[in-house]
């Protein structure tokens, strides 16, 4: 094998490898807050979603706002993400008093568990 053809099989080894694990990764978005009520969860919404840095601070002014029915849970649909996050979530839910809950057929793993355990929790079967 000439130097020029090692270096070819060598690229096109790398490239195949690139393009394997391109095809096999999932695209990771932060979770999204979707304000629509839950109303036998007693929840004003539901965030849904990988958690990722950031979203403590993009939820913080609704769960501070007052006009946000005081009482009302936020409802968790999330395979988890940032450890951290879900800490700051957690605290964020205990400093603004929030209850926390999972609907029928939504999960709450990893991250998430740790958010859900700053509020008040409920989980209907």
């Amino acid at each position: 094998m000439t130097s020029n053809q090692f270096q070819f099989s060598l690229s096109l080894l790398a490239s195949v490898a690139v393009l394997g694990v391109a095809l096999n990764s999932k695209v990771v978005l932060a979770a999204e807050l979707e304000m629509t009520e839950v109303p036998e969860m007693y929840c004003f919404g539901t965030l849904r979603g990988v958690l990722e840095r950031g979203d403590a601070d993009r939820i913080k002014p609704v769960l501070e706002d007052r006009r946000v029915a005081n009482g009302k849970r936020l409802c968790l649909d999330s395979p988890g993400g940032s450890l951290v996050e879900g800490v700051r979530l957690a605290e964020l839910l205990i400093e603004t008093r929030r209850g926390t809950a999972i609907d029928k057929g939504a999960q709450c793993e990893s991250a998430c568990a740790l958010a859900f355990m700053g509020g008040a929790s409920k989980r209907r079967e």
